[in-house]
């Protein structure tokens, strides 16, 4: 139970529906229709037996792989063969492009960034002139790494912000063959080493003890679709070997399958939001869309009306929070806000700023900003936000829907009188100390709950919140 004098609370039972107030929270999206289409392909003419076809980005799995292992970062893994790109639509934006994830991976979940992955992508993005390609992994703890590949080779570090479009490695559409092979290697105790070479160039991604630390499950090897909206790409395999043995793709090897022949009626495009309260799950949440600070028609929130309250008043909620699916690059808050705006950072706010980095994880923390919050360039690689601020980049939680207790509290008399946030996640607290003079600049918060991240084209997450209390408004 919350203990704050002087403060209203309110417990909603979400036994039925508490009436928040909803805004574009429900968007509805048209229907496109996808047919995922990849598979083997037996011989026909010159071309040998392959595997392939149309492969569609879509928020619904879809695999073909064969059935190995289950091998981890400890042992050595090789496969190579010949990859034929035919297409790769893409149109202007991240979420319009078309990709293909090629190598070892496991059938019960993939997502993006792939848990559980070895391998190589190709990524056709806003260029007609076909895919680049892109050497990476995942650990079993939804931590990721690895860099698109360059023309030159070599140990790949750099982002691909970083690197001239002519330094990057390209497949040109068409339907040319293009040699490839992929190595792991665990090595010692240290960074383990993962090598593709593409038509004779060599690149290496290391992976860190860290992560190798993380484990991996392999189960599988082949094809598999980016879990986002998006385009088609149709791309072949042949001449496929796996560790050391060669695959006879004259038949059909019967390998595992899901989804791969199928028509989707695919309604799960990017900004379309839909969260509010769940009657089945008695939680408030759903799905939430990263969106761009420019796209006013997707920023939603759902929450009760409270207040007014301001940076004056101490505060306290608790609850329960399950996430049963967190994308890299998806965001999401909530808390107290002002329903005029939320922004990023967010304005008018004091509560929790859930994110994620591919090489940490997914992350809960404390933040506030002020009625000016902002961001200031400071130069091409930094910015800093005056009058807002965020934790460090824990606790971390499981995108797998495991419940969380959670507890928030801002105290304005804490921090030497500048005010603090702190934030309680299972049994890990963080506290964050506001900066000098922003209680002062003040802040106005008329809402409690949740609303999607307002700063980029990103990913999409679903967060469930139960058992909830928190103060809505002075006694």
């Amino acid at each position: 139970m919350l203990a704050l004098a002087c403060a209203a609370v309110r417990r909603p039972s979400l036994e039925k529906d508490p009436g928040w107030e909803g805004v574009r929270n429900r968007v509805a999206a048209e229907a496109l229709i996808k047919r995922q289409d990849f598979g083997h392909v037996p011989p026909t003419g010159s071309a040998p037996g392959r595997i392939g076809g149309v492969v569609w980005r879509s928020i619904q799995p879809a695999y073909y792989g064969k059935v190995i292992g289950p091998f981890g970062f400890n042992d050595s893994l090789t496969c190579s063969g010949t990859v034929s790109l035919r297409t790769a639509t893409a149109t202007v934006g991240w979420q319009n492009g078309s990709t293909t994830f090629v190598g070892f991976f496991n059938h019960r979940e993939q997502g993006w960034r792939p848990v559980n992955f070895i391998g190589f992508r190709l990524e056709g993005y806003n260029e007609p002139d076909g895919a680049t390609v892109e050497l990476s992994y995942g650990t079993s703890q939804w931590t990721a790494g690895g860099a698109f590949v360059n023309t030159a080779g070599g140990v790949q570090a750099r982002q691909v912000t970083e690197l001239d479009a002519s330094q990057l490695l390209r497949v040109a559409p068409g339907g040319k063959p293009h040699t490839w092979s992929l190595d792991y290697e665990p090595g010692d105790d240290g960074d383990a080493t993962l090598r593709l070479t593409f038509d004779g160039v060599e690149s290496v991604v290391r992976v860190s003890k860290t992560h190798r630390d993380q484990g991996a499950s392999f189960d599988r090897f082949g094809l598999f679709n980016a879990q986002m909206p998006g385009n088609s790409m149709e791309l072949y395999l042949a001449d496929v070997v796996i560790n050391g043995f060669r695959e006879d793709l004259t038949a059909d090897p019967k390998w595992d399958t899901r989804g791969t022949r199928q028509v989707i009626r695919d309604r799960l495009q990017y900004g379309a939001n839909d969260f509010g309260f769940l009657a089945a799950e008695r939680a408030i949440g759903g799905r939430l869309w990263r969106v761009e600070r420019s796209e006013p028609q997707f920023k939603g929130y759902y929450a009760d009306r409270v207040g007014p309250l301001t940076l004056n008043d101490p505060l306290v909620a608790s609850g329960r929070l399950r996430v049963p699916r967190f994308s890299v690059d998806s965001g999401a808050h909530f808390g107290w806000f002002n329903s005029r705006e939320q922004g990023w950072p967010p304005r008018n706010f004091v509560g929790v700023y859930l994110d994620s980095l591919s090489s940490d994880g997914r992350f809960a923390t404390p933040m506030y900003g002020t009625k000016d919050a902002r961001l200031v360039k400071k130069d091409d690689r930094t910015r800093s936000m005056p009058g807002a601020a965020h934790g460090p980049a824990r606790p971390l939680f499981r995108p797998d829907g495991t419940a969380y207790r959670w507890r928030l509290q801002y105290d304005p008399a804490a921090g030497d009188g500048r005010g603090a946030v702190s934030f309680k996640l299972g049994d890990e607290t963080f506290t964050l100390d506001l900066a000098a003079g922003d209680k002062a600049e003040g802040a106005e918060f008329d809402r409690f709950g949740l609303f999607n991240m307002q700063d980029n084209n990103g990913k999409d997450c679903e967060i469930y919140l139960d058992e909830l209390e928190y103060n809505a408004g002075r006694d």
